[in-house]
């Protein structure tokens, strides 16, 4: 069964949560099965001023638990989390969570190569050869340094905007 959504009437922006509670409790007391949390009047959306219970709580971290989140979702995190410092007590909790996991399984043939340390060696050498040669650790630098540039650049630019905006609230100056 999937909940339905009419239109009851159009009312203006100012006062909308009486009219929104006043519609909830006729509907209640038609005996209609709303999925309604509140009363109504507190802005939607939002759980505000419910708790949840420790078991309903835990049914949701269930359901989500091992849930794969996609490379958009794993960013907005990233950006959310930059930072932001851990206290000490904090980094212990996760450390103590983390401790007794199983890391995920290596393939066969990562542990061959890591058991094999000529592979190993050679690898190495490899790598050593190639920045040994000037042209392409030049290069390598220079890209490091056009990177950290531009972010320096970036980051000053959304400041000055910022501090722009600002002042423009401060002393009342419009956009003309």
């Amino acid at each position: 069964m999937r909940p339905v959504v009419r239109r009851i009437m159009a009312i203006p922006r100012d006062g909308w949560q009486e009219w929104e509670r006043h519609w909830i409790q006729a509907f209640r007391w038609a005996g209609e099965d709303l999925l309604n949390i509140t009363d109504g009047g507190d802005g939607g959306g939002t759980n505000k001023g419910q708790h949840l219970s420790l078991e309903h709580r835990e049914k949701i971290g269930a359901a989500n638990r091992g849930k794969p989140k996609s490379a958009k979702h794993r960013a907005a995190l990233s950006r959310s989390h930059r930072g932001k410092h851990l206290s000490e007590q904090h980094r212990m909790a996760i450390s103590a969570a983390q401790m007794g996991r199983l890391k995920p399984a290596q393939s066969d043939a990562m542990r061959l190569y890591y058991e094999n340390t000529e592979a190993h060696a050679k690898t190495s050498e490899a790598s050593r050869r190639i920045w040994r040669d000037p042209a392409r650790l030049e290069a390598a630098r220079a890209r490091r340094l056009g990177w950290k540039h531009s972010q320096i650049v970036k980051d000053r630019i959304r400041i000055g905007h910022i501090i722009h905006n600002m002042r423009r609230e401060l002393y009342g100056i419009s956009n003309q």
